[in-house]
């Protein structure tokens, strides 16, 4: 009996000695701005992807641009690829698209092809695209994109390639450049794991500093600011990673965990400081949603210096396509 105590006290003290170890090997470290600026890296930058663009336009333009194997498309080719580089061409396609577009100095770039339905009957997503990279070689403009397949269940059962097949566009909003050729490369990403109920315990939240940001990002974020109150962003690359972040912790890994960064534009009649934690956190069908509860620090005034609130929230890498926070 004596020997069992004897084993069960050793173990906590080992347990105990491992977490004083991970904790004092986690400190905050500079990171080095090591990135070498590209031509493809500043095009991908100015690029912006819609993946619902057929949403938004004139349904003579879709039949016209219409693409096999769908019903009647049988002498239709398997992808069509349109570029629109003056307002008379867009008004011919789109009755409306998200936001301004100035044909001085930006094209979109459509892409037709027939794919599974992204959207289910409710709009939620089966699928979702993020754009890797593009560039420009010898006049051929080549775009590579991962297509992320979700969680979502169709009657209960994780089916979503049983949704019927669709006219599908992609839209690059881009730069204006000249191109004679185009070419897309998709890559299919597959993520079933729903994490539901137990995402909680694999996230950590930082009421963290400003002064981890690098000044040109901070810069950013304070202008974006200064029209709403609070913004999110992502961290899922380590370009990304070094493009944010001077400082932070030397245990975070990129390739296996993601930040959500929250910033708040605190009111500036609100004499109190706050401190935040997780609430909840949940993943599911590429929604990411995380609820954080607030409370006012005992004894402690805002600094009147500072009226943004940063938040990191550090978790697993997720292919996240939405990220939802809600303050209780």
């Amino acid at each position: 009996m004596k020997n069992k105590f004897l084993v069960v006290f050793v173990l906590i003290i080992i347990y105990i000695i491992c977490l004083v170890s991970v904790a004092a090997c986690e400190k905050i470290v500079d990171i080095p701005y090591d990135l070498q600026e590209s031509s493809d890296t500043a095009l991908k930058n100015s690029v912006t992807l819609y993946d619902d663009a057929i949403l938004w336009m004139k349904d003579e333009y879709v039949y016209a641009n219409r693409t096999s194997p769908l019903p009647d498309a049988d002498d239709c080719p398997s992808e069509i690829t349109n570029i629109i580089t003056n307002q008379e061409d867009f008004d011919k396609a789109f009755n409306e698209f998200p936001t301004e577009i100035n044909f001085g100095k930006q094209m979109l770039v459509l892409r037709f092809y027939t794919a599974d339905n992204i959207f289910s009957s409710d709009k939620k997503r089966f699928y979702y695209y993020e754009l890797s990279n593009i560039s420009v070689t010898e006049n051929k403009l080549i775009i590579d994109v991962y297509k992320y397949k979700t969680a979502l269940a169709v009657s209960g059962i994780f089916a979503p390639d049983a949704s019927m097949p669709t006219q599908e566009c992609l839209a690059f909003l881009m730069p204006k450049i000249q191109v004679e050729q185009t070419e897309l490369n998709i890559e299919y990403k597959l993520y079933n794991l729903s994490w539901k109920g137990s995402l909680k315990t694999a996230t950590t939240l930082y009421n963290a500093d400003i002064n981890w940001l690098r000044e040109e990002y901070e810069k950013d974020i304070s202008f974006a600011l200064e029209s709403q109150n609070q913004l999110t962003d992502k961290i899922q690359d380590y370009e990304e990673y070094v493009t944010a972040f001077k400082k932070f912790y030397n245990t975070f890994d990129v390739n296996d965990e993601m930040l959500v960064l929250y910033f708040i534009k605190e009111d500036v009649n609100d004499a109190y400081a706050y401190v935040y934690s997780i609430a909840d956190i949940q993943y599911e069908k590429g929604f990411l949603d995380i609820s954080l509860n607030k409370k006012a620090k005992e004894s402690q005034s805002k600094d009147v210096s500072n009226n943004m609130t940063f938040l990191v929230i550090r978790l697993p890498q997720l292919p996240a396509y939405n990220v939802n926070i809600k303050i209780n």
